[in-house]
């Protein structure tokens, strides 16, 4: 997990030297978002126009989750929506997995749990589609709000090695 968090943490570094540049467009944005029972929160490079990377973590509550990305975005228009696709490490107990804890319980009366049984790590694919509205003049304060879908797949005890966990997201941004 150490390996996969500094990976994530050189790629953004490495990537922000690349991509430098003096422009008077505003080039970086910082988002912390609300999510249903959670929180989110993102840098954002944009490389030109219709596309940039971003370095993406989130902590939900129910489900429990736990995420740390690297996502690209399209700007298809070159404005305010787009589509993002990720991909990295996550750990989580999912639907399928809290469904399975809550389903034990109930049918044993509460005498037998499998609550350090639930818990999926691994890989998480991360498609997402949303609007980064400008509040005021560009380069300023952002409105982004975005609907998800978090997969994932790795390792749990239980004989369910895939799980998923949707997302609804709305934040406050700043745009320099």
């Amino acid at each position: 997990m150490k390996k996969i968090i500094l990976s994530l943490v050189i790629f953004m570094l490495a990537a922000g030297v690349v991509f430098s540049q003096e422009t008077v467009n505003f080039q970086n944005n910082i988002a912390l978002h609300a999510t249903l029972l959670g929180v989110a929160f993102n840098y954002e490079r944009c490389l030109n126009p219709y596309l940039s990377l971003l370095a993406d973590t989130s902590l939900n509550i129910f489900p429990g989750t736990f995420t740390a990305a690297i996502k690209g975005r399209v700007y298809p228009f070159g404005k305010t929506f787009y589509l993002e696709m990720g991909a990295g490490f996550g750990i989580t107990a999912g639907y399928m997995g809290a469904i399975g804890g809550i389903l034990v319980r109930t049918m044993t009366l509460g005498f037998f749990g499998i609550e350090d049984k639930i818990w999926l790590k691994g890989l998480v694919l991360t498609p997402a589609l949303g609007w980064k509205i400008d509040v005021g003049k560009p380069g300023g304060f952002t409105l982004p709000i975005s609907l998800g879908i978090d997969f994932f797949a790795g390792y749990r005890e239980l004989d369910i090695p895939v799980d998923f966990v949707p997302n609804i997201r709305i934040g406050v941004g700043y745009s320099f």
